[in-house]
Order: C-alpha cells, then sequence, then structure tokens
C-alpha cells in the first residue's frame, strides 16, 4: 500500500460537505431552541485504534472545526514531549477537545465540573493488531519529526518483530498504552516493573470518573447512545474513518500465530484487566 493512500485514508473523513453542513446548522438550532444540546464543554481522550477518529470527525462536524476554534486539539504522544502550556490554553479554548492525550494533560486543562469526558476503548489485542497494520504502513512525508523517526523504525517489521523490538520509541507506542494514558504517563517511558499495580489502579479510577465509556466491540450502538447524552444529532448511519481491521501487511499472513501471541503477551497484560474493569464498570452503571 503506498504511503499517500495511507495518509489519505487516515486524514478523510467519511461525511460529505452536505452532511456536515446539516450536522452542524442542526447543532446549531439545538444550542438556542429549548431541546438538550451539547454540554458546553466535550473532551474526548482518544485511545489510539479504538475507532476514535470517526468520533472526533463527527463531533467536530456538528460543534465546529479546529479552523473555528471550537475545537480544540492535543497531541501527548512523544517520548518526552509533553504538550506546552500554550497547547494546553489553544485547546482549553474550544467546546470540544479531542486528541491523542492522557489523564495529565486533563488534570493541566482545569476544566469545568460540567465538562463531558469521555474514551473509547478496544479489546488491547485487537487494538495492539490495528496499530501494527498502521505502523508498518507509515507513509514516508510525516510532517512531524518524532513520528518520521518512528516510522522509518518500524516499517518493513513483521509482528513478531515489532512487539519484541526494544527500540524506546515502538515500546512507548505499544506497551500497555491504555492503562498509561488513563493514568497519565504516555509520554514518560520506560515503566518499572513495581509501577504497573499502581498505574492500573489509577488508570481504573480515573475510569470511574468519566461521563461515558465506549468500547470498539459495540460501536455502532455506542456511538448513537453518546450522541444521545451529548444533545448531538443522531447519524442515519454510524460512519467509519480510519478503518484498519481490514488490511494485511506483508508479513502478517505468513507469521506464525503462537510466536506472535507471545511476543505480545506482555504489552497487553495490564491493559487487558482495564478493560475487563471497564467491561464491568459499564454493566454496573
Amino acid at each position: 500500500m503506498a504511503g499517500t493512500s495511507v495518509r489519505a485514508r487516515k486524514m478523510r473523513s467519511s461525511l460529505s460537505r452536505t452532511t456536515a453542513a446539516r450536522l452542524r446548522i442542526e447543532t446549531t438550532l439545538r444550542d438556542f431552541l429549548p431541546i438538550v444540546g451539547p454540554p458546553r464543554k466535550i473532551a474526548f481522550i482518544h485511545t489510539p485504534k479504538c475507532g476514535g477518529t470517526t468520533v472526533m470527525n463527527y463531533i467536530s462536524r456538528c460543534v465546529g472545526g479546529k479552523e473555528s476554534g471550537r475545537t480544540g486539539k492535543l497531541t501527548e504522544l512523544w517520548l518526552g514531549q509533553s504538550p506546552s502550556n500554550e497547547e494546553i490554553e489553544r485547546a482549553r479554548a474550544g467546546r470540544f477537545i479531542a486528541g491523542h492525550y492522557s489523564w495529565d494533560s486533563i488534570e493541566r486543562l482545569n476544566l469545568s465540573d460540567d465538562t463531558y469526558i469521555f474514551t473509547f476503548l478496544r479489546e488491547p489485542k485487537s487494538r495492539l493488531g490495528s496499530w501494527y497494520r498502521i505502523a508498518s504502513e507509515f507513509p514516508d512525508d510525516l510532517v512531524h519529526e518524532a513520528a518520521r523517526e518512528l516510522a522509518e523504525k518500524c516499517r518493513g517489521l513483521s509482528r513478531v518483530e515489532l512487539f519484541s523490538s526494544r527500540e524506546l520509541a515502538i515500546r512507548n507506542m505499544t506497551d500497555n498504552c491504555m492503562v498509561r494514558q488513563l493514568a497519565g504517563r504516555l509520554v514518560t517511558y520506560p515503566v518499572a516493573d513495581d509501577e504497573w499495580p499502581d498505574l492500573l489502579e489509577t488508570a481504573k479510577s480515573n475510569l470511574r470518573k468519566l461521563d461515558f465509556i465506549g468500547l470498539h466491540e459495540t460501536y455502532d450502538d455506542d456511538f448513537i447512545v453518546l450522541m444521545q447524552q451529548l444533545g448531538l444529532p443522531h447519524p442515519h448511519t454510524v460512519p467509519r474513518d480510519n478503518v484498519t481491521s481490514n488490511w494485511v501487511s506483508g508479513h502478517e499472513a505468513v507469521e506464525c500465530e503462537d510466536e506472535v501471541a507471545a511476543a505480545m503477551a506482555p504489552l497487553v497484560h495490564w491493559d487487558q484487566q482495564l478493560y475487563g474493569y471497564a467491561r464491568a464498570l459499564r454493566t454496573s452503571r
């Protein structure tokens, strides 16, 4: 797959301009009419490869995009590169704050109590497999220097090679990322063995503070429920953006699945516990 097609697939929204315009008009009317409109502030903790691009695109079409200042984008992915104070302030100014950021940024944003905060999670092995399909086909023309360096390290690796890699830039993207993201530890790595239990408990505690937890396995239903809770227009059909489930990288089809599972196991150990907790938490609510 050519790099340009990967970039196009990643960036393009499945919503037409006509649909996007309709969503924006209807959301604006909901703000002024005596019906439930979207909360004053919405924050989406976007866990990579959990269906978040679709959610982000859809809500930003409803409330207004980055160009208008109504959507604030925040990125917290790269080793040692926490968002600057200026980036935090720009994101805080938006009505909808979205991006790959951690709980550390939630605390720095100092959001009001009425902010609606949510996330989507995915079965950890499935999430990591989807991330591999992206990582092994990164385009050549990435703008961010850290992204270009990561792409160079990942390009051409098999699943076993990538999941077994000791490169910190790769491990930072693969090692129990859901726990680290919800515990506020996305850009600091490695993690000492004795730190993981506390990180897991912190992530569980932060999960309980969220207004909504969506799951990739029940995505269509959860998408509709989320829009209902947000008071946003409902789609006739749930859109799907940046889908990688049908991609097959060159090395993927010929590897021993037992070896892949063994290489993947330590990278999902803590995430699996968090995911099980998230499912139980949803049921209890």
